[in-house]
């Protein structure tokens, strides 16, 4: 589990600085466009697309890194007041639905991008062919999947315990 926690680790830090990255050039070229159209009233024709892409990227990206921070949203209303150990089979039972549906969407992204009519078609602004500004979709449902091992690794832990004994 070491060696699997280090390469998702990795995966982490290499997605947080593309989502970073991704934001930086989002608000410069933003920035550009409005004073190259307010200001002399030119524009590039590539701008408002490639902030699209980056949006696209940064979202499903930004995704990934929340969920394996566990920074997306859930309900604990609930939970709050049963023991530990069924709120622990609560949360496995939220993680393989979860799961379940992160695989689904992988799937169907990966098939979608993967089309003809998707990886021939050209962007008109970038000439760049439309998979790459789709191909954050499975990128992304790929690193939560790659994700989950350990969390579910978390779960079992604080069900078993510290020491092995039962929460």
């Amino acid at each position: 589990m070491k060696f699997y926690k280090k390469g998702v680790s990795l995966l982490h830090t290499l997605m947080m600085i593309l989502v970073s990255t991704g934001l930086v050039i989002m608000i410069c070229v933003t920035a550009l466009e409005v004073v190259r159209r307010y200001v002399f009233g030119l524009s590039f024709s590539w701008a408002e697309e490639l902030v699209k892409y980056l949006m696209i990227m940064v979202a499903f990206f930004g995704g990934a890194v929340a969920y394996r921070d566990k920074g997306l949203v859930s309900l604990d209303l609930l939970t709050g007041k049963l023991s530990k150990k069924a709120q622990i089979v609560i949360e496995l039972l939220s993680e393989t639905v979860a799961v379940a549906l992160i695989a689904m969407l992988f799937w169907f992204s990966l098939q979608s991008v993967l089309k003809p009519g998707v990886y021939r078609q050209i962007s008109i602004g970038l000439k760049v062919s439309m998979a790459i500004p789709w191909a954050p979709l499975p990128i992304g449902f790929g690193a939560m999947l790659l994700f989950a091992p350990e969390h579910y690794y978390q779960l079992f832990s604080r069900l078993m315990g510290k020491d092995g004994e039962q929460a």
